[in-house]
């Protein structure tokens, strides 16, 4: 009897391990994801946007309903803008809404893929902070 209660126990120790652990792998693997997406966003804001000093982003939120993905940014303290993602797997298809009031970007004549983010003040939020 008591090596059968010892043997149970052990299968469930492990079964928990095993659930657990991948629970937990697949938090950090969104996690990973959103911090991509966030730096495609910063890149593509910077390319496309005049004079970008700051750029401040708020958690992810998922609808579960229909799976597509949000997320707010705050650009040099005044300009608000929200991205939609379908999926966190395609990093650079992403729609952006913005209300007018509070928006005060100007856009770029022409994308320019040769500025990076080296000179922008860019937090990530959450456990990621300012890089």
């Amino acid at each position: 009897m008591n090596k059968k209660v010892v043997l149970v126990l052990g299968i469930i120790i492990t079964l928990c391990l095993v659930v657990g652990g991948k629970y937990y792998m697949k938090i950090k693997n969104t996690e990973q994801r959103e911090l991509e997406v966030k730096k495609e966003i910063a890149l593509f804001i910077v390319q496309n946007y005049q004079e970008i000093k700051e750029i401040e982003f708020g958690e992810f939120s998922q609808i579960k309903e229909t799976g597509s993905w949000h997320v707010v940014t705050t650009i040099n303290s005044n300009s608000v803008v929200q991205f939609d993602l379908n999926t966190l797997e395609k990093k650079d298809d992403f729609h952006l809404a913005y209300n007018e009031n509070d928006f005060h970007l100007e856009k770029r004549a022409k994308k320019n893929i040769s500025i990076d983010l080296s000179n922008v003040n860019v937090n990530y939020g959450g456990e990621y902070g300012n890089r």
